[in-house]
């Protein structure tokens, strides 16, 4: 799904415009855009984001799958980043813009150290060990979430949200749910994507979605009626940004990986 999503936005030529209207902009989520705590987590800046985030989701996921199942494990992860989102969007609250998977991606590490946690506890002078997985789940956080043009915070929150759905699962359920759960779970997982995905439409030409372009200089640019403005240097490999949104200007996002 990554993967065909950066393919085609690839292929229209538009990522600003898909940013803009789907990214995780943390004043429009507060104005009730939740939509875009989720499909932000689809959308990827460039090749080599795209691709750390399939190998993480990839490896992490699998292994959250192999504990409590495809349904359930794939809801949990996408709540991560879901609830991440938010919660980093809470902490901003204006002038921050960012897209990736990663949110979930350590969603997934919370919930793996977490289910550790637990395993590893309830063994017989096995309580000390217990703590490696957790140490182990931060210093994942601390060497991969910490980069340049990264959003630790997103992060952070995804991470913790991870520990919590992990301690639940680990505590509320003694054996993996049935084929029912599994289905049902799987099916409100995907009724959640589709939905968000189809929440802007009609809506993004009336001022919620922020028009975000490039020009021939790359520089990342939005126009209201014929206007332009000059704002600071902002993240991602520009230089300079023009950003209006109809009909009312709002402060620069930092846009920001995720």
């Amino acid at each position: 799904m990554l993967l065909a999503c950066y393919v085609a936005i690839a292929m229209g030529n538009d990522r600003g415009v898909f940013i803009g209207t789907y990214g995780s902009s943390s004043s429009h989520i507060l104005r009730g855009e939740l939509y875009r705590s989720v499909t932000s987590l689809i959308i990827h800046t460039n090749v080599v984001h795209l691709a750390g985030n399939i190998v993480g989701i990839t490896v992490f996921g699998t292994a959250v799958c192999a504990i409590t199942g495809s349904g359930v494990g794939w809801l949990m992860i996408l709540i991560t980043g879901i609830v991440g989102n938010v919660m980093n969007a809470v902490l901003y609250k204006t002038g921050h813009l960012s897209v990736g998977a990663s949110t979930a991606v350590f969603g997934t590490i919370g919930i793996l150290a977490a289910h550790q946690f637990f395993k590893k506890f309830r063994l017989p002078g096995e309580r000390m060990k217990a703590w490696l997985p957790l140490a182990g789940g931060l210093a994942l956080l601390g060497i991969l979430g910490s980069g340049e043009h990264t959003d630790l915070t997103a992060h952070l929150f995804g991470f913790t949200v991870g520990i919590i759905l992990g301690a639940v699962y680990s505590v509320v359920v003694k054996r993996r749910p049935a084929w029912a759960y599994q289905a049902c779970s799987l099916l409100i997982a995907l009724v959640v994507l589709v939905m968000s995905w189809m929440r802007p439409f009609g809506t993004e030409r009336k001022g919620s979605a922020l028009d975000i372009g490039q020009n021939q200089n790359n520089e990342w640019i939005t126009l209201q009626k014929h206007e332009q403005m000059n704002l600071p240097a902002a993240s991602c490999g520009v230089s300079k940004r023009y950003l209006f949104v109809s009909p009312h200007p709002i402060p620069l996002p930092k846009e920001r990986e995720l």
